[in-house]
């Protein structure tokens, strides 16, 4: 159900209990049956507990909403693995596939070789810009290089009318050599350091060098190496490591 179709039907049905509630304590003032004081006390008492019954439903609204967003994670995870050439828990998945996986996730973990795959002709652009659209946090592990340094500050501008762009997109780069610099790899929803969803699924996927894959056509051809559950603990483990020993990238850095 829609966020706002969902807020609207809560509100009706408590629309006539309070309207009803507010008429009898307004009735019952005019009438002299209570007294002003109680009148004010008694309507204090029942905006604590509109109050209380408001905070209880954002609360588990929120919380239903994170389980829906697991939930289809997992879905299209599951699907997109299930229609590669899957072994155990890896699985060589089209670009849709994994552009799929991506419009699902809530948080993206991105070792870029050299943010190809985030240029302006990438399909994956469209995924990145929506799902900043809606909140969704991304980290970018960059190269010690001129030209990822370059790619990096023209996706800030490009997405400088995004609200909250700068707090949800961030850039880190280190010249410390990585066992992964034959790919460029991407930790969807990842668990690392996130103990409270310990039931929260995590997909890695390794992207092939964007240089070969310049055009849609040869794109559409691309084959993405995809693992998830305990699987990608050991990448993780290197990215996050590589990410805390690493240098912010501020707007305009330059090598």
């Amino acid at each position: 159900m829609p966020r706002r179709l969902a807020w609207s039907k809560n509100a009706e049905s408590y629309a006539l209990p309070i309207l009803l509630a507010i008429a009898l304590i307004t009735i019952s003032q005019l009438l002299n049956l209570i007294k002003v004081k109680d009148y004010l006390i008694a309507a204090l008492l029942l905006a604590i507990l509109l109050g209380g019954v408001f905070v209880t439903q954002f609360l588990a609204f929120k919380a239903a909403r994170g389980n829906e967003r697991n939930d289809l994670f997992h879905l299209v995870s599951s699907i997109a693995m299930s229609e590669g050439f899957q072994r155990q828990s890896s699985s060589l998945l089209s670009a849709g596939s994994v552009c799929a996986i991506e419009a699902a996730a809530d948080e993206v973990w991105i070792y870029a070789f050299d943010l190809g795959w985030e240029g302006d002709n990438s399909i994956f652009t469209h995924v990145v810009r929506e799902n900043v659209l809606r909140g969704v946090k991304y980290r970018y592990l960059l190269p010690n290089d001129p030209l990822a340094i370059d790619r990096a500050n023209h996706m800030r501008r490009s997405m400088t009318r995004i609200p909250r762009s700068r707090s949800l997109v961030k850039f880190r780069n280190s010249p410390r050599e990585r066992l992964i610099t034959q790919f460029g790899l991407t930790i969807y929803n990842p668990n690392y350091q996130h103990n409270e969803d310990g039931d929260r699924e995590t997909v890695a996927v390794f992207f092939p060098h964007y240089r070969d894959f310049s055009d849609e056509a040869s794109q559409a051809d691309a084959v993405f190496l995809t693992i998830k559950g305990r699987a990608t603990q050991k990448v993780q483990e290197a990215f996050y490591r590589y990410w805390t020993e690493a240098s912010d990238i501020t707007y305009g850095d330059q090598i």
